[in-house]
């Protein structure tokens, strides 16, 4: 079970965690890279990264409740991620998946992203 708490340090993430698992194309060497590129995130807190480092454990992957979970836990920050700057500061994350910030956000909320600087 992973995190029943949404730490505000773990939103911006949380859409890129979620095509990270939905995809299923992701080896554990790129997951590790994407875990890497969050490790390197500045002023992200402890607590919110250890919760991140679970749900992105490759010997861990997120079930389709989980993943179902997930997509609600993004969808009730939708403001979040549609407010301008949104994934300015997550952009080497989004590059991990080969993926823009934007691109994710359309994908999950089908609304338009603010677009990237």
């Amino acid at each position: 079970m992973h995190s029943a708490q949404t730490l505000p340090g773990m939103v911006p993430f949380l859409p890129l965690i979620y095509v990270a698992w939905a995809d299923g194309e992701l080896t554990a060497d790129e997951l590790g890279a994407f875990r890497a590129a969050i490790h390197r995130q500045p002023g992200i807190d402890a607590p919110s990264l250890a919760a991140l480092d679970r749900w992105l454990d490759p010997a861990l992957p997120l079930s389709a409740a989980e993943l179902e979970d997930l997509l609600g836990r993004i969808h009730r920050h939708r403001d979040t991620y549609l407010r301008a700057g949104a994934g300015v500061g997550v952009r080497e994350v989004a590059d991990a998946l080969g993926r823009s910030y934007g691109e994710v956000v359309r994908e999950l909320l089908g609304a338009v992203a603010p677009e990237e600087p």
